[in-house]
């Protein structure tokens, strides 16, 4: 699924108090919206189902194979019609290559084809703790504030609704080997026992049965965004912070995930300009994974950039990730 997003957010401070609790100071409750405008650009799906049955020679019969499949293709735009078009030749022609129709479009990898809306909630609660003298010391002494957040990201889904077509196959495919017929390699293929087993596999294992297609036009395919729940803290003491994040993906699109995770960031600031960061994660969809970052934040401007490394897991291996934010301008 490929899509592109246009997103603006909106926020206002809807609660105001001098204390909460006794405990925090010059208590601000912030809540936000940001709507999002989706454009669909691709989408492509392959579901296959199939199952094997081996059975061994009798008396009664020769040893076999038989394969089970069911087989789905969604698409959308060239690809689409080059598939239709594929189907069509094929159904006429009972024998024809599918690689001589598909070639990769630039329209596929760049035009909108088809439109929706999305957004992102949030709230935070913000305080002040500067009466909390015990820490007060060395790079804890300074400004010292606490923040916890709630959020719900991307909620919607995005829409393709150009040229949607799903191609549907299902049979029984029972295989009992080749047979080899000198009479007839010699009758029919001049002797050339290579063309001869290639006629064998194409006839029997080839379009006739795989490629055996039957088409269904569609009004569009919708597929969810990977929406998330957030909850977040942010304590704030002097040069020192600490964060502690937990999530839970609603879906399982893309790379979201039920299962919940759990990230855990420091940051120093030094020189109260080159913020030094590090923090790790687990959970999710993934496997524990190591953080650590820098940059130069000004009051105007900002630069910051990151790496990432997983050094083991059993699903998906290592890794190592690197990211970079640019130039972000305030004003």
């Amino acid at each position: 699924l490929v899509y592109n997003e246009i997103s603006a957010g909106f926020a206002m401070t809807v609660l105001n108090r001098d204390e909460l609790f006794g405990f925090g100071r010059n208590v601000k409750l912030h809540v936000g919206i940001a709507p999002k405008l989706l454009m669909g650009v691709n989408y492509a799906r392959l579901n296959l189902d199939s199952s094997l049955q081996i059975s061994e020679a009798s008396s009664q019969q020769n040893a076999s194979i038989t394969h089970d499949f069911r087989y789905s293709i969604d698409v959308s735009g060239d690809l689409s019609d080059q598939l239709a078009e594929f189907n069509d030749v094929r159904t006429r022609q009972n024998s024809t290559d599918i690689g001589d129709y598909l070639e990769p479009s630039v329209e596929d990898f760049t035009s909108f084809k088809g439109s929706s809306v999305g957004f992102d909630i949030g709230a935070t609660l913000e305080m002040d703790i500067d009466h909390l003298s015990a820490f007060d010391l060395g790079i804890f002494r300074g400004e010292k504030k606490l923040r916890l957040g709630v959020s719900v990201t991307d909620i919607g889904s995005v829409t393709i609704n150009d040229r949607t077509r799903t191609f549907y196959a299902e049979d029984n495919f029972v295989w009992q080997g080749v047979t080899y017929d000198s009479e007839m390699i010699d009758r029919e293929f001049d002797g050339d026992e290579g063309k001869y087993f290639e006629s064998v596999i194409q006839d029997s294992i080839g379009n006739d049965i795989y490629g055996n297609l039957i088409t269904s036009e569609q009004s569009e395919f919708s597929k969810p965004l990977p929406a998330m729940l957030n909850v977040g803290t942010h304590l704030l003491l002097g040069k020192f912070s600490v964060m502690v994040d937990v999530g839970t993906g609603y879906n399982t699109s893309g790379t979201n995930s039920g299962r919940m995770h759990l990230a855990l960031g420091t940051e120093y600031r030094l020189l109260n300009r080159i913020p030094l960061r590090v923090g790790y994660r687990t959970g999710g969809h993934s496997s524990a994974t190591y953080h650590a970052g820098t940059g130069l934040e000004f009051r105007n401007f900002e630069f910051s950039a990151g790496i990432a490394a997983s050094p083991n897991s059993e699903t998906y291996g290592s890794g190592l990730g690197a990211a970079w934010s640019g130039l972000v301008i305030h004003f």
